[in-house]
């Protein structure tokens, strides 16, 4: 039996036909309308998977010459919306999940690092990135995070170390616990190419030195993580100020340089200088291709860090009584950093090293005091080589990997030797899979004896792109 239609329902149904002939009229008439999603549907993370399939395109990031990076956007995209009304925003990201278990006993002294097999995610990175005309862009790179929330805080008086909470109540749920992290902001800067040999940057941007700090999209590198040192900071991992880079191509031969201008270091050199003595760096580079590719660089950083005490008080000598801003330094001292780095790629095999060095020197009476008295000035050292080859079975690439470290500023640091071996599998462009074993001998005769010891640790990730 069917029903009547009641008159405000009738009235639906020539609406319905109307809206439906209407839509497949205009679909016909405007095709190129919806022929063009692709545009924001492939974000340039997926539409260059190279730089994130193979390691080789890990060479030579724009960073380190022309902006043809993945995660910077489509090459060529500029002159493309340089006459759109308004320009396009590329949303992109990485994701790695790590299982790490360590695998030595109590009785070394590294037993605890970490104590027990964990799973965490690790790095959410997303990217915005826009071609805001003819040579113009911009990029944004933020980490979300879940710290604060979990990580060690002060000493108790009884010794103990507190946990940072950051549970709240979450007043949008019946008031139930929430637990809030927090975000970092990797990188934030507006480029101009003025010429292939000439772009400006202004803003926060990755210091370019060597490979590892440019390239650190875990879905692009081939072991887990990093190098110790390299992620010791022996060169400040990021700097705000400005950037100016390019590179001229003769041949089968580019050179290339990196020019950088910052607050250098301090506790807040993302947005202030506590000091007037500007940071200067820089990079140089020589890639050759007749021969596989082979890149070889060399980077250099100087800075002053300045820290000081903040507080307002009366005026001396002044009536009636007016405050003043008393802001005596606490600690300064000149830093010099130095880098080398060689990359060579030839078919499947990818051979790559870095070595970096960095000097402190206090500036008396600012030298900084801990529980052990004056710290000295101290010279930091250390290196890396990796070696992989991807072999033509399911993208599967075993690597080996020796890192080195001798911090002699540091008791907390002893020196350490460490051997890494590995499997880097790619099932899809963007998907990567990586097993790893890891041992480090830790200190030598002459360091603490509490210190000295082994660390075994594996670990297995799997980390994409999107």
């Amino acid at each position: 039996m069917t029903r009547a239609l009641t008159a405000p329902r009738a009235m639906l149904v020539p609406l319905v036909l109307c809206s439906f002939w209407t839509s497949r009229a205009r679909a016909q008439a405007e095709p190129s309308a919806q022929a063009e999603p692709s545009a924001q549907a492939e974000p340039s993370a997926q539409a260059e998977p190279s730089a994130q399939a193979e390691p080789s395109a890990q060479a030579e990031p724009s960073a380190q010459g022309a902006p043809t990076d993945s995660f910077y956007g489509p090459e060529g995209g500029g002159e493309a919306l340089a006459s759109s009304e308004a320009p396009l925003l590329d949303l992109y990201g990485f994701i790695d999940f790590t299982y790490t278990k360590n695998l030595d006993g109590p009785d070394s002294p590294y037993d605890k690092f970490p104590r027990f097999g964990s799973f965490a995610v690790g790095n959410v990175n997303l990217y915005a990135a826009s071609n805001l005309g003819k040579g113009w862009r911009s990029l944004l790179e933020v980490r979300l995070l879940y710290l604060p929330h979990g990580s060690d805080g002060e000493f108790s008086p009884n010794g103990a170390i507190e946990r940072t909470e950051t549970t709240a109540n979450d007043y949008a749920d019946f008031d139930r616990p929430l637990r809030w992290g927090g975000i970092e902001l990797e990188r934030v800067f507006l480029e101009y190419q003025v010429t292939e040999w000439l772009a400006v940057q202004v803003g926060q941007y990755l210091t370019p030195y060597g490979i590892w700090n440019i390239d650190h999209g875990t879905p692009t590198i081939i072991p887990v993580r990093r190098p110790f040192v390299i992620g010791e900071g022996l060169f400040p991992e990021r700097q705000t100020g400005l950037e100016a880079h390019g590179a001229l191509h003769t041949g089968e031969t580019s050179f290339g340089y990196h020019a950088t201008v910052s607050n250098g270091r301090g506790p807040i050199d993302s947005y202030r200088d506590l000091d007037d003595n500007t940071a200067l760096g820089g990079r140089l580079f020589l890639k050759h291709t007749s021969v596989g590719t082979l890149t070889l660089g060399a980077s250099a950083f100087y800075g002053t860090f300045t820290d000081r005490d903040k507080a307002y008080g009366p005026k001396p000598g002044v009536q009636p009584a007016q405050l003043e801003l008393n802001d005596p330094i606490t600690v300064q001292l000149r830093e010099l950093s130095l880098g080398g780095d060689l990359r060579w790629e030839w078919e499947e095999l990818i051979v790559q090293g870095e070595i970096v060095a960095n000097q402190r020197a206090f500036i008396d009476p600012y030298r900084r005091v801990d529980t052990t008295g004056p710290v000295p000035d101290s010279v930091r050292l250390g290196g890396y080589a990796l070696l992989g080859y991807r072999t033509p079975w399911l993208g599967i690439m075993p690597y080996t990997m020796a890192d080195y470290y001798n911090f002699s500023g540091s008791a907390l640091f002893p020196p350490a030797v460490s051997s890494i071996f590995g499997i880097n599998f790619r099932p899809e462009a963007n998907i990567v899979f990586k097993l790893q074993y890891q041992y480090s001998q830790m200190g030598t005769v002459s360091s603490l004896e509490y210190l000295r010891g082994t660390l075994h640790q594996a670990d297995a990730q799997a980390a994409w792109a999107f």
